[in-house]
């Protein structure tokens, strides 16, 4: 039997139920690890859409009351133009993640697709901008 460690000085053998019990740690380990890793990565990617719909609020003019309009090329143009730097936005993250969570918080919708043209509608919020519409 293997030696699992020392206990007040003498040497214990390992049983199976000890091998078993460090399996359960390990496993515990590795779901904590991922639950953590799941989330650090899904608030990194709540912070880039906040900063990518602030550009696009900032950038990008409204076609519509409370709407601007955008390819998505005209998206891939203005966010994903230097993929091959550290830390850049890759069309990837672009649109598997960061337009996915913006459509979820309901800032962003897929308006229109024909073939390969793709445009997305992005509410605007000019009023938190400082623009008060209303009379006093």
């Amino acid at each position: 039997m293997p030696e699992c460690g020392r206990a007040q000085g003498f040497v214990q053998p390992c049983s199976l139920e000890c091998f078993e019990l460090a399996a359960v740690h390990v496993e515990e380990n590795l779901r904590a690890g991922a639950f953590l890793d799941k989330y650090s990565k899904r608030k990194t990617v709540q912070e880039r859409a906040e900063v990518v719909l602030a550009v696009i609020r900032k950038d990008f003019p409204v076609q519509h009351p409370d709407t601007s309009y955008l390819s998505r090329t005209e998206l891939t143009r203005k966010f994903c133009l230097h993929t091959g730097r550290l830390g850049a936005l890759t069309p990837e993250d672009l649109y598997l993640y960061i337009i996915p969570e913006l459509v979820g918080q309901g800032e962003a919708v897929l308006a229109c697709k024909r073939g390969k043209l793709e445009v997305y509608a992005f509410r605007r919020d000019d009023k938190a901008e400082g623009d008060d519409t209303s009379s006093g």
